[in-house]
């Protein structure tokens, strides 16, 4: 009889795409939903190199465009705090108060 051999052959095709790299690459463009972006994008790495998928560069992009896009955030809300309450319209903050 004829014996079957079987080979672990990989076609490029048969790895699956991360959910996570294409997930945290889209949130990391979204201002303060980019942690979003940084979390999903750490996942993905994780599973990237524990299991065989596909998006490991998506996955590097997103933490990196997420880190980025959320340091510029959170200076932009703390510029935009400061020149606010500079000028007296500051929420919450009463006009007779001014300096």
């Amino acid at each position: 009889m004829a014996e079957v051999v079987k080979k672990n052959i990989k076609i490029q095709g048969e790895e699956k795409f991360s959910g996570y790299a294409i997930a945290g690459f889209i949130l990391s463009f979204f201002g303060i939903l980019s942690i979003l972006g940084i979390i999903f994008s750490i996942i993905a790495l994780n599973q990237i190199n524990r299991h065989e998928r596909r998006g490991k560069g998506l996955a590097w992009a997103g933490l990196i465009i997420g880190i980025i896009v959320f340091i510029s955030s959170i200076i932009a809300i703390i510029f935009y705090d400061v020149t606010m309450f500079q000028n007296g319209n500051f929420i919450g903050f009463n006009s007779r108060w001014r300096f």
